[in-house]
């Protein structure tokens, strides 16, 4: 009689801001630390400008927010 085993799927899912962390005091640390890492300088490539601020309140976000690990 042969055994069957179960075969556990490893799950890929996706990598979130923890945004439901949002809180006041959370608010006024993420404020902080945006305002702290971003470049506030103007550069004639918009593009270039709007991507640099995006990324730094992402990784703002993560260090005061946390990350899920995504999947169920």
């Amino acid at each position: 009689m042969m055994k069957s085993f179960k075969v556990k799927k490893k799950s890929g899912g996706v990598a979130r801001v923890r945004w439901w962390n949002l809180t006041r005091a959370n608010a006024t640390k993420l404020v902080g630390k945006i305002k702290s890492k971003a470049r506030w300088e103007v550069i004639d490539n918009v593009d270039a400008m709007w991507d640099g601020m995006a990324n730094c309140i992402r990784r703002s976000a993560e260090e005061v927010l946390g990350v899920s690990r995504g999947g169920g």
